[in-house]
Order: C-alpha cells, then structure tokens, then sequence
C-alpha cells in the first residue's frame, strides 16, 4: 500500500490506544503528519516502509510522540525532494537520541524550524550525511528548550542562505559545545536574524563560526 494524503491517517481514531507502531510493505509518499500526535508510542518500527521521491514534507512527522524513545529507520529512503522538515520532532519529550542514516538527504531543505523544539530529554543528534542543504534558510527554534543537550553538531549543514537561525538553541542550558566548523560552508550573504540564537545556553563554552560571515546578522 501506499500513504499519499498529508492528512488521512487510519490509526488517528486510535492514537491514545497506540503503544508501538510497525509499518511492513508501505510507500510513504508524504510523511507529512504521519504519526502526530501519538503519546504513548514508544516505540516506531519504519523498517518495512519505503519514503519515496514523491515525499517533499517531514513536516510534524512524530510531533508529539511524547512517550517515544526509538525509531527505526527504512533501509529505501529518498528525501532528496523534501523541503518542510518543520517540527518533525517537536515534543518528543522521551526520546534520547536519534541518528538520521547516511542516506537520508537534507538536499532540498528549505526550513527544519523547531525541528526538535521541546525535546526535553535529548542528549544527542547525528547526521550520518553530508546535508548540503545549502537552499536552507529556516533554522529557527531547532533546538529551542532542548534542556539536555550537551553537544549539537550541525557541521553538515550549509548556513548560505540562512536567514533567520533566531531562538536556535534557546534555553539549552546544557549545551558545552556547537560544532558548526565545516570549511565547505559558504558565507552568509543574505539578511540574517540569529537574535536570541544562544539565548539561555548558560553551560556552554565554545561555538566556532568563524567560518560565516555575521556581517548581515541583524
């Protein structure tokens, strides 16, 4: 089977009931609002799906899993046309850790705004890929409230076109390091907002970004 429509989800009359999710020989051709709102999953299976060419929004994928502590990625994955990564994580309260898979692209990207905003319990993000998303321009509130986060390593992604990294790590009151010193990055040209970009990050030591032009930050 196939799940096109961004906002039909069979399982939606069940969310308070759902405790594990596991999909088996399903194209994902949207993954928008896939699993919103599930909280008390535990536990996401995506390893029999497929996320086809076709998908060009993660938006609010797992907002609100807010019991959920694993996701299991599928092996087929082509994000490679997927622009709005809005929220995809946002609330997941429980969850510890993720880890997006080398092949999982960030190449058309146009905003990952409150990515993982309100993730309260991660410690930890790893991009196994070389994002490129260098047509990015929405970083805002990626990691706002993410209380626990001690090391962010966003040295993946292409800040060129950023305009607006505002309230990025706010409130990340254990955050010691950001490590954004990737050389292929370009300069930032373009009018920036990064206000309140480290607001509240009172543990943290160093940030490198020597390697972006703050000329346009506003």
């Amino acid at each position: 089977g196939s799940i096109t429509d961004g906002d039909y989800r069979p399982w939606n009359t069940y969310k308070e009931q759902i405790t594990s999710v596991t999909f088996t020989n399903i194209d994902l051709n949207t993954c928008d609002n896939l699993l919103h709102g599930l909280k008390n999953c535990t536990s996401i299976d995506l390893s029999g799906a497929s996320i086809t060419s076709q998908c060009t929004s993660c938006f609010c994928m797992f907002y609100e899993c807010s019991s959920l502590t694993n996701v299991i990625w599928p092996t087929n994955i082509d994000t490679s046309n997927c622009t709005n990564f809005y929220g995809m994580f946002e609330k997941c309260d429980s969850l510890t850790s993720v880890t997006f898979p080398a092949n999982f692209s960030f190449s058309s990207c146009k905003t990952v705004e409150e990515m993982f905003s309100h993730c309260t319990s991660l410690t930890s993000v790893a991009f196994l890929t070389n994002a490129n998303a260098s047509g990015c321009t929405d970083f805002s509130g990626m990691f706002i409230n993410c209380t626990s986060l001690e090391n962010a390593d966003i040295s993946c992604f292409d800040f060129s076109s950023c305009t607006d990294s505002s309230h990025m790590f706010q409130n990340c009151t254990a955050l010691e390091s950001v490590e954004m010193t990737n050389t292929s990055h370009a300069h930032n040209t373009a009018e920036w907002d990064a206000s309140f970009m480290f607001y509240n990050c009172s543990s943290l030591e160093s940030v490198d970004m020597s390697h972006i032009d703050t000329s346009t930050c506003s």
